[in-house]
């Protein structure tokens, strides 16, 4: 089998084993209410807002903490920085976010592959937006964008960006043989995630 074939099948294989681990994780999210009535047709502008500021804190700390240290293995980070889109689309309704966060991660002491896998959730989280902004577009009338940049970063190359990321992913991986702490920081940045919008309940 040539070399390049086997690194495809080694790589695909590496991203299944990725998307299956975290697969309960990510459903157990997606089931709370914040995250489910995003997509419901009586979405109102107020839980939009929670949504968006929930959002915020979650992308902010990780752009700040985690982006400076991942450098080496994604190549556009500059790229992908979405905290900014969210205040841009708080402001547009008249929202304004809360910057004094209590933070949502631990960090001291991670290795670098378990930062790479929080990084995953925050990048796949981009291919659920885009469903959310036509719903919340369509029942809250919003137009041009002005309020669901957050939700359609990327536009039309999202899928091109997606596919980028998995790339660069799947490079560093093969390249320190760390699966293991990919996944664990995934699944830790799903259950990390879920304590902090679980929090808007209480």
């Amino acid at each position: 089998m040539p070399k390049s074939s086997l690194t495809d099948d080694l790589n695909s294989n590496f991203i299944q084993n990725l998307k299956d681990s975290t697969l309960a994780a990510h459903q157990k999210l997606e089931s709370l209410p914040v995250s489910s009535r995003m997509m419901r047709p009586d979405v109102t502008t107020n839980q939009y807002i929670e949504y968006l500021k929930l959002m915020y804190a979650v992308v902010s700390e990780v752009e700040c903490e985690v982006f400076p240290l991942a450098q080496s293995i994604f190549t556009d980070l500059e790229e992908r920085c979405k905290s900014q889109l969210i205040i841009d689309d708080l402001h547009a309704i008249n929202a304004h976010v809360d910057k004094n966060i209590k933070p949502i991660f631990k960090f001291q002491d991670r290795s670098l592959g378990f930062l790479a896998g929080i990084i995953y959730v925050i990048e796949g989280s981009t291919l659920g937006g885009r469903y959310m902004k036509k719903n919340v577009e369509s029942v809250l009338n919003f137009t041009d964008d002005n309020a669901t940049k957050f939700f359609g970063i990327y536009q039309n190359e999202i899928g091109k960006m997606w596919k980028k990321f998995l790339k660069e992913l799947s490079v560093f991986e093969q390249k320190y043989d760390n699966e293991t702490e990919i996944i664990a920081g995934a699944k830790y940045a799903f259950e990390s995630i879920y304590i902090h919008f679980k929090s808007l309940e209480s």
